[in-house]
């Protein structure tokens, strides 16, 4: 709230690295809570009965998708106007509204809403924590490193590894698309990441009430089908077949896709609960998220690189810029009388086959049920729990987040942002 309430006070006239500065900072108190209420999740779900296990955390990300779409609307509704668009932007329904909060305003506004859902935290009460253990921090690395040694933990990093960086890998050419080619306005943009919210509650209302306790990995591939057959539609936008050139459209799919991602959004989260030993939960849950985050990053940087392939880096030569595009790139300007569609249809369609060859082979590391937890859990322990599975798991965990953590550093200086290693282009004296 402090943080917010400075960005409030200092609107504009806050230096970019300062605002970068603070918004960090608030990124990290946002953490600083969410772990504890992602542990408590997982720790609530071991109190359900064994058909019900995983409502708790369920019904938790459905709330936290639901904010998200009112978070939405308020980038939509309250923050298009003139002082938040580009200069000459023209004032319509679609466009750029004649009025809405400065930059100042909408901190202010957000400190406000903040402020009176805090309130009532101060009297909330969590259940009776008697049954667990209070541990110290040696001991709270004895019992991980025990809990890395189960090959269950090595299998569920696995996982999330793979699927994070190739299962779901960001297709660059729809963000050029709908960033730099079509400009899609801030109104656009709020109303794409209030349904993208929504439906992200539609696919977890979906699993918690038909997959929950169906096989796991089945719904991992009927998501992941379903997601290749919407990613296909990017080919009629990039072709503008029928006039499907269009922001809103790029919209829809991105909201097909939101919605398959959403039924398999707590999947790995429902074998947390059967993995985590009482006191551990926020510990074990958000080893794995972390390692599953930093995949993300690493799957948007292993996707800038399989631009060149062919030949499909941006050049934003569009307005009165007077830049010279080379042939190995796809000029914003005029994109359709270019190789632009040709070029981003072709990266599609090889990035649709690296989710689904991934997919087919990281799904395996996942568990097919609660069952199957608890199996790989026992065999693990009759085999005496071989210190390489713990080695293996903090290795795997541990170069995926430093590369995460190491590339946000470097994303930050321009002069490391264009190095290919962190997904940029390649530094030179041009850019």
């Amino acid at each position: 709230m402090l943080c917010t309430l400075v960005l409030a006070i200092m609107g504009t006239s806050v230096d970019v690295g300062v605002w970068i500065g603070i918004s960090m900072a608030t990124m990290v108190f946002l953490m600083i809570a969410d772990v504890p209420a992602d542990g408590y999740c997982v720790e609530l779900g071991k109190f359900e009965s064994e058909e019900e296990r995983g409502q708790v955390l369920a019904t938790g990300q459905r709330i936290r998708f639901t904010c998200s779409i009112i978070a939405g609307i308020i980038q939509a509704v309250m923050v298009n106007g003139v002082k938040t668009n580009p200069a000459g932007c023209p004032i319509d329904a679609e466009n750029c509204w004649g009025w809405g909060f400065t930059v100042g305003q909408y901190y202010g506004f957000i400190f406000c809403i903040l402020f009176v859902m805090f309130l009532p935290i101060l009297k909330m009460k969590e259940l009776d924590g008697k049954h667990v253990p209070t541990h110290t921090f040696k001991e709270h690395a004895h019992e991980l490193w025990e809990t890395l040694k189960n090959r269950t933990t090595l299998y569920l990093l696995i996982f999330v590894a793979g699927s994070g960086m190739l299962a779901t890998m960001t297709n660059i050419v729809t963000i050029y698309i709908q960033y730099n080619v079509l400009g899609i306005t801030n109104f656009q943009s709020g109303i794409a990441y209030a349904l993208t919210g929504l439906a992200v509650v539609g696919g977890v209302k979906i699993f918690q009430t038909y997959f929950i306790n169906k096989n796991w990995r089945i719904t991992q591939y009927l998501s992941s089908i379903f997601n290749a057959i919407l990613g296909l539609l990017w080919l009629l936008v990039f072709n503008n077949v029928g006039g499907l050139l269009n922001a809103w459209f790029t919209i829809f799919i991105n909201l097909g896709q939101t919605f398959a991602a959403g039924i398999t959004q707590v999947l790995f989260a429902m074998a947390v609960i059967e993995l985590a030993k009482f006191g551990q939960e926020a510990v074990t849950y958000e080893l794995i998220v972390s390692a599953a985050n930093a995949a993300a990053i690493i799957s948007t940087i292993i996707g800038t690189q399989m631009l060149p392939l062919e030949k499909a880096n941006l050049c934003q030569n569009s307005g009165t810029d007077d830049v010279t595009c080379t042939d190995d790139q796809v000029p914003t300007k005029n994109f359709l009388d270019h190789s632009g569609p040709s070029r981003f249809s072709k990266y599609t369609l090889i990035i649709l086959g690296v989710n689904i060859g991934a997919t087919l082979i990281f799904t395996q590391f996942l568990p097919r049920q609660k069952w199957e937890c608890a199996k790989w859990k026992e065999e693990g322990e009759k085999a005496g729990s071989p210190a390489w599975v713990g080695i293996a798991g903090i290795l795997l965990a541990a170069v995926i987040i430093f590369y995460g953590i190491v590339t946000i550093f470097l994303l930050l200086d321009p002069e490391t942002a264009c190095l290919p290693s962190v997904g940029g282009g390649g530094c030179d004296d041009s850019n």
